[in-house]
C-alpha cells in the first residue's frame, strides 16, 4: 500500500460536514470488541491530527493509546497521525509511543493478521480533518474482514446534555469566582459545525451563571466578533478562555496564549484581565471516557 492509495482527494465529498453512512460507525456494530468478532484478530487504530508538541501529544493521544491497550489487551492497538505537516515538524524518534502515518499503520496491521479493524478517529466534530481520515480508510476496506470507523465526539445524533455536562465540569475546574465571561475558543468551523455546537452551548449556559461565548479562530463568530462586542460593552472584564481543542499544542500556544498576536494578547490590549486554560480537552479523563463510551 503506498501513499497514493489513500491520499486525501479535495475533490471528493469527504471534506463536507456530512456524516458517513451508518455502516461506517463502530456503534452500529456493537462496539470495539463485539462478541461476533472475538475469535478473529482485532486491531484498534487511533488516528489523530497530531501535534508537533510532544508534551501535548503525550497528554492526549499517548493516553488514548495506553488506556485502550489496558481496556483491550487481546487487540493490537496502534496509533497514527493524519496530518502531513505535523509529521514533517515532529521528531518521530523522540515520541514516547511510535508515531506513524496512516498508510504505514494500515499496512502493518494487515501484515500482522488483523481481520477486524476499529478506527478511533479522535476528532472533536465532523470537520474536514475527520472526513480526511474517512477518505484515507475507505480504499483499504478490502484489506480487512471488517472496518469500523468511529464518529467524532460531537455529531448530530448526540444528546447535547451529556457533552454539555462533561464540558461543564471542565468549566468548574477552570473558572475563578470573579469571572465575568467564559470564552470557548475553537479552531475551525463552518455553518454546520456551528449549528452542532449551539444546543451544547445552550445547555451549558442553562447550568452556568457566567455568560459563555463560543468563538473560532477560523470561522464565525471569530476573534474579531468577540473583540467588537467587548468594545461596545465599554468595560474591563475578567475573562477565562477554555481551548476547545483536543491537543494543547501549537495552536493553543500560538493562537490563544502568545504574548503577541494571540487572543489573550488582543484582549489584554483592550484592558481585560485574561486567564487561558493551558490544557487541551483531551487531557481531561472525562473527555477520553466520552470517546470510549461512544465506541463501547
Amino acid at each position: 500500500m503506498d501513499n497514493n492509495t489513500v491520499e486525501y482527494n479535495k475533490n471528493t465529498d469527504f471534506h463536507r460536514p456530512v456524516m458517513p453512512e451508518s455502516d461506517h460507525w463502530i456503534g452500529e456494530y456493537g462496539g470495539i470488541m463485539c462478541e461476533e468478532t472475538q475469535t478473529r484478530r482485532s486491531g484498534i487504530l487511533i488516528i489523530t491530527h497530531g501535534s508537533s508538541d510532544l508534551a501535548a501529544d503525550l497528554a492526549f493521544s499517548d493516553l488514548l493509546f495506553a488506556e485502550l491497550k489496558e481496556k483491550y489487551p487481546e487487540a493490537l492497538v496502534c496509533q497514527a497521525y493524519s496530518a502531513p505537516k505535523t509529521l514533517q515538524r515532529i521528531d518521530r524518534e523522540r515520541a514516547q509511543t511510535p508515531v506513524n502515518t496512516v498508510p504505514e499503520m494500515l499496512e502493518y496491521m494487515k501484515d500482522d493478521g488483523v481481520a477486524d479493524l476499529y478506527v478511533l478517529a479522535a476528532n472533536l466534530n465532523p470537520c474536514k480533518k475527520y472526513f480526511r481520515v474517512v477518505g484515507m480508510i475507505e480504499p483499504c476496506r478490502s484489506s480487512f474482514t471488517s472496518v469500523r470507523i468511529s464518529p467524532p465526539l460531537l455529531n448530530s445524533e448526540d444528546d447535547p446534555v451529556e457533552i454539555a455536562g462533561v464540558l461543564g465540569g471542565i468549566l468548574e475546574e477552570a473558572v475563578n469566582p470573579g469571572t465575568d465571561l467564559i470564552v470557548l475558543a475553537a479552531h475551525t468551523a463552518n455553518e454546520e459545525i456551528t449549528e452542532l455546537w449551539q444546543p451544547v452551548l445552550d445547555q451549558m449556559q442553562r447550568e452556568c451563571a457566567v455568560p459563555i461565548r463560543l468563538i473560532f479562530h477560523n470561522g464565525k463568530p471569530g476573534f474579531s466578533d468577540l473583540l467588537s462586542d467587548l468594545c461596545a460593552a465599554g468595560k474591563s472584564q475578567n475573562i477565562v478562555v477554555i481551548p476547545m481543542m483536543l491537543f494543547g499544542g501549537r495552536h493553543l500556544q500560538k493562537d490563544l496564549m502568545a504574548e503577541e498576536g494571540s487572543l489573550s494578547a488582543m484582549l489584554k490590549e483592550f484592558g481585560h484581565n485574561v486567564t487561558v486554560s493551558p490544557k487541551g480537552l483531551g487531557e481531561y479523563p472525562a473527555i477520553r471516557e466520552l470517546f470510549y463510551k461512544k465506541n463501547s
